[in-house]
């Protein structure tokens, strides 16, 4: 069977993915997708996805749609895309959340507690956005809950350390 424009960019997506998981290199990557958009047949498309976990394409039945039972031909799953190193966020629908009984993480209470203060007294800027980045790496292992309290502890600790700075810069100028 002929193989259609969509065949060949459902070809060229379960590619990527084979790309993206490392399955494929650069080159043999290049290669197939020049080959899919090539491509005159289904079963062309098919060979070129057949070693990965995505593929083959579930192609259509050779009778026609309407005499087919609705059982017989079922859609095909949606594709699951992960992008490795990436941190899922709540939107992520493989995020999970921590549970309603989790502990608050005490390094982002101190992060939090050093970032206000930070912007008093300068020294404690620092410790707070330590405590804020360990705290967070943390909070993703352990699924523990206490993930704002740290980026508010960092973002006061960063504050802090610039309003500092800029301080000490002013009044070096003026000084001078």
């Amino acid at each position: 069977m002929r193989a259609s424009h969509a065949d060949r960019e459902r070809t060229t997506d379960v590619l990527r993915s084979g790309f993206a998981e490392g399955r494929l290199d650069k080159a043999e990557f290049d290669r197939r997708v020049d080959l899919s958009a090539r491509a005159v047949t289904q079963g062309d498309l098919q060979q070129l996805i057949l070693d990965l976990p995505n593929g083959p394409l579930m192609g259509p039945p050779a009778v026609p749609q309407s005499q087919v039972p609705a059982t017989f031909y079922p859609a095909p799953p949606a594709p699951n895309y992960h992008v490795p190193g990436v941190y899922p966020g709540p939107a992520h629908p493989g995020w999970l959340a921590p549970p309603p009984n989790a502990p608050t993480n005490r390094l982002a209470i101190g992060a939090l507690l050093c970032g206000l203060g930070g912007m008093f007294y300068g020294l404690t800027s620092i410790p707070a956005v330590i405590l804020g980045h360990k705290a967070r790496a943390e909070i993703r292992q352990k699924r523990e809950q206490g993930d704002g309290l740290a980026v508010t502890g960092l973002v006061f600790g960063y504050l802090g350390l610039a309003f500092w700075a800029l301080l000490v810069l002013v009044i070096g100028t003026f000084t001078i």
